[in-house]
């Protein structure tokens, strides 16, 4: 009698744990990737309410990012919740950082300086929580909408400079004038920026399966909702002993940002997926206040002046999936 009741048991408890498996599921996803791209920064000046006229532009290079990082998937049948988190690798060169000025008050269409300085990656992190619900449509279809909450923060330094100024002679000239003054490598002051990005996301992703255990995935999203905060640091010495500090926030911008991706992916059994993912993601010009830190250390406002930031970049990515217990489909 009693081994029939530890028989009954067990067999429930199976029947549990096959349950359990079947309905929840659990992936992590380690990967490796390069990204190419460039973040905007720009100060435009206010002439009679308008805030067209370009004062300052500063192109930070991401050529390219070295990444690595892992998301996590988990869900009850065709709920998911995914959480992901990219790095950049530190403290590697990633391309040049060109600075750009229009300071000619009498023709504000001449661009009167240039310089390109060596921009180093300081630091780049991308945090990412998406919850949705998978619609099996087909038997080689599924539609996947979400909703997705994001976190980014990127900072640079730019070094070793050079450039042309034509600013510096009287009257004004462009910076490609041959009079311009020019500073050879190493005679600029650095320039160090950091950038902060809080954004939402709605989208979808359409997954097809195809023969040979392969499948296809695209996602497109847009951003209802986007805050970015950047903070800009203008060194007045070469040993970088004393600076100039700005801050520009850019704050409710709607609709202000788009991402999308298509990937490959290969099933080697029931536990393991390889991937290959290309990404792109466009965050467009927009304006905000800009601010300058006082000798008190805080930021006073400019009211003649808007910022501007916009950030483009292109990521390629390798993948592999695990599944514990298995894949859930």
């Amino acid at each position: 009698m009693l081994t029939l009741a530890l028989f009954a048991a067990s067999q429930l408890f199976a029947q549990e744990i096959s349950t359990y498996r079947k309905n929840w599921h659990l992936s992590i996803e380690p990967h490796l990737g390069i990204t190419e791209g460039k973040a905007g920064e720009y100060v435009f000046n206010i002439i009679s309410g308008d805030d067209d006229h370009k004062l300052s532009e500063l192109q930070w290079d991401e050529h390219p990012l070295f990444t690595f990082g892992a998301n996590l998937c988990g869900g009850y049948k065709n709920t998911f919740l995914r959480l992901s988190f990219t790095s950049g690798l530190p403290s590697t060169r990633c391309g040049s950082m060109e600075d750009s000025d229009w300071m000619n008050s009498n023709d504000t269409s001449m661009k009167t300086t240039r310089s390109i300085s060596e921009n180093t990656l300081l630091c780049y992190i991308d945090f990412g929580a998406q919850a949705g619900y998978t619609f099996s449509i087909l038997s080689w279809l599924s539609l996947s909408p979400f909703g997705e909450f994001e976190y980014q923060y990127r900072s640079f330094s730019a070094n070793n400079g050079y450039g042309w100024y034509g600013n510096k002679n009287s009257p004004m000239v462009s910076w490609d004038d041959p009079s311009a003054k020019y500073y050879a490598a190493g005679t600029l002051c650095g320039i160090d920026y950091s950038r902060m990005i809080l954004a939402t996301f709605i989208g979808g992703t359409a997954q097809f399966f195809l023969p040979a255990n392969l499948s296809v995935k695209f996602s497109l999203a847009i951003s209802p909702y986007l805050y970015e905060e950047a903070n800009d640091t203008h060194y007045n010495t070469i040993n970088k002993s004393s600076s100039s500090q700005y801050l520009d926030i850019i704050r409710a911008v709607w609709f202000g940002s788009a991402k999308s991706s298509l990937a490959l992916c290969y099933t080697l059994n029931s536990s393991f997926d390889i991937g290959l993912t290309f990404s792109a993601r466009a965050n467009w010009l927009h304006k905000g206040i800009t601010a300058t830190k006082n000798t008190a250390g805080k930021y006073i406002e400019d009211s003649n002046s808007k910022s501007g930031m916009d950030l483009y970049e292109l990521n390629l990515k390798l993948s592999v999936t695990y599944h514990f217990g298995g894949k859930y489909r």
